[in-house]
């Protein structure tokens, strides 16, 4: 009898062993399965995210079209407002010019209120620059087109930099094309070629692109104006420090026919005022920096 009972606790032992051993084996078993879960999963968040940072890169790069070219060279072929060509008739008329000295005022005046057109070209001005949207801007000026950008995304209105910086260089090749068009429709000589191309993009030296406070934004085409970017950026850009430029009511002060796209930095502040009175930056200038009524 004490033999028999010594063989069943001995049975009983090994029975219990290997009971614990398959538990052993299944609790394994289970880790090891819920580790590959747990791997699975982080490799698909890890390529979400991936695919997310792509998507976002490829919209970027589609919004600032031909950045790395942009950035290479510096001069890139930047679309001409299709205007049709001045005609001597009508070029004192819709386009005279206020001849405004403003270079006492250049000299000691912020960035962000320096006039720069044709009676007052800029002289030896190296602005620095910071890249947004893979678009050189002055550094004075890249907050707060960050902010316009993003908010404008934000409330699904489709805003971009088509241009901004301009080097000299590049200024010139813009107003060479706008000659070769006038001469092409209408212009008998080069001088009046270029006294037309005035009317439609500055000369070297007389841009408000080369101070990278200058922007166009989406298209250089008159149809801009009927989309709903133009109509976003006419009611919100002076919040953010910007203002239309070349307004159609301006053009006998500013010498510039109009061009709802293009933007000027002018500062917050100022933006707002410019915004409240109705009058271009040179109007601004004068009455309530030089004092002078004009």
């Amino acid at each position: 009898m004490i033999y028999k009972h010594l063989k069943i606790k001995d049975l009983n032992k090994i029975q219990e062993k290997r009971l614990a051993m398959r538990k052993a084996r299944k609790t394994f078993m289970l880790l090891i399965i819920a580790t590959g879960i747990v791997i699975c999963f982080g490799i698909g968040l890890f390529y979400f995210y991936i695919k997310l940072n792509n998507n976002e890169q490829s919209k970027k790069n589609e919004d600032t079209k031909n950045i790395g070219e942009n950035i290479k060279n510096d001069i890139v072929t930047e679309k001409i407002p299709k205007t049709k060509a001045a005609t001597t008739e009508n070029l004192n008329n819709d386009c005279e010019f206020a001849n405004t000295d403003f270079s006492e005022w250049n000299k000691t005046a912020p960035e962000e209120l320096i006039i720069v057109n044709q009676a007052n070209p800029l002289i030896n001005f190296s602005p620095k620059l910071k890249l947004v949207n893979g678009k050189k801007t002055n550094i004075i000026a890249a907050e707060c087109l960050e902010n316009l950008l993003e908010d404008a995304r934000q409330q699904k209105i489709n805003i971009w930099v088509v241009s901004a910086y301009r080097t000299q260089e590049h200024q010139k090749k813009l107003f060479e094309n706008q000659i070769k068009y006038e001469l092409e429709n209408g212009a008998k000589t080069r001088d009046e070629a270029e006294k037309k191309a005035r009317c439609v993009v500055a000369a070297p030296g007389q841009s408000e692109h080369e101070l990278g406070l200058a922007f166009d934004f989406n298209s250089v085409e008159s149809s801009f104006s009927l989309e709903p970017a133009c109509k976003w950026l006419e009611n919100n850009a002076h919040k953010y420090g910007f203002s239309e430029r070349y307004k159609s009511s301006w053009e006998k002060i500013t010498g510039v026919k109009p061009e709802p796209w293009h933007y000027r930095y002018v500062g917050i502040e100022n933006s707002k005022k410019i915004k409240k009175v109705d009058k271009p930056l040179e109007s601004y200038i004068l009455e309530n920096f030089i004092n002078i009524t004009h």
